[in-house]
C-alpha cells in the first residue's frame, strides 16, 4: 500500500498534544509530557505530517557516529501504511549526513510489529536484555544497522 502523502520537519510545542496521543496509544509505558517536552528544547523529535496533523514521529539521539532511535510510533489508523519505514529511512538518512555510520535500537522482544518493520529497515539483531522492558516486564532485543550504504 502506498503512504499517504506526508511531509517531514521537528516536532513544535503545539505538536505536544498530537505526539501524546499518538505515544498513549503506541506505547505500554508512554513518554509523559515532559519527556516530550524536554525532546522539544534539544531540537525535537521528527514528525511527519499530513492534512490531518502529525502523523507519526520518531525521536533520535546522535552521539558522534552513533544515532540511537529511542522512539518511533505511528498514528492508529495510519499503521501499516509505510510511514514508519518512510521516517525510519529519512532519520537515518539524515543521521548519515550530520556523521553517523551506525544506528542502534531497542525493541520489546514481543513486539511482533516493529521488529518487522525494524527488519525490512536493514536493522540486525546484535544484542539481548533481560529485563530491559517493564510493565510488563520483557526482554529488550538491541539492533543495529550500519549506515555506510543510506544516502
Amino acid at each position: 500500500m502506498r503512504p499517504p502523502p506526508a511531509f517531514l520537519s521537528r516536532a513544535a510545542r503545539g505538536d505536544l498534544p498530537g505526539l501524546l496521543e499518538i505515544e498513549r496509544d503506541a506505547a505500554p509505558l508512554p513518554w509523559s509530557a515532559a519527556h516530550f517536552e524536554a525532546e522539544l528544547e534539544v531540537g525535537g523529535p521528527l514528525v511527519l505530517r499530513g492534512r490531518e496533523g502529525v502523523l507519526a514521529f520518531c525521536a533520535p539521539q546522535l552521539v558522534r557516529e552513533e544515532v540511537y532511535v529511542r522512539n518511533l510510533a505511528v498514528r492508529t489508523g495510519w499503521r501499516r501504511r509505510g510511514l514508519g519505514l518512510r521516517l525510519l529511512e529519512l532519520t537515518l538518512t539524515l543521521a548519515r549526513r550530520s556523521g553517523a555510520s551506525r544506528a542502534v535500537l531497542e525493541v520489546r522482544a514481543g513486539n511482533v510489529p516493529a521488529r518487522a518493520l525494524y527488519e525490512k529497515a536493514g536493522f540486525g539483531l546484535c544484542g539481548r536484555r533481560a529485563g530491559g522492558y517493564t510493565s510488563p516486564p520483557e526482554e529488550a532485543l538491541v539492533l543495529e544497522r550500519d549506515l555506510a550504504g543510506c544516502s
